[in-house]
């Protein structure tokens, strides 16, 4: 199987990393990734950060009707005190 030899900064970091993604990559082995290993964990890491991504929009979404709601509703309590 081909692997692909990555320097030890990116191992360190990319560890630091799946710490952040459970199950993203159980253990990296040695100073060597399979294509196969690095593929799978892109992909789960692609799509953890497609449902963080999906979260803040769902946020964003909810703040904007908080927020609109607070404003009409600044609005009518001061045409009420005119």
């Amino acid at each position: 199987m081909n692997e692909l030899r990555l320097p030890e900064v990116f191992l360190h970091r990319l560890r630091a990393t799946t710490t952040h993604f459970p199950g993203a990559m159980p253990h990296l082995p040695g100073s060597s990734l399979t294509a196969q290993a690095l593929r799978a964990a892109t992909a789960s890491w692609e799509h953890s950060l497609l449902r963080a991504a999906e979260a803040r929009q769902r946020l964003l979404g909810d703040l904007t009707l908080f927020c609109s709601r607070a404003q009409a509703t600044d609005e009518s309590m001061a045409q009420c005190l005119r």
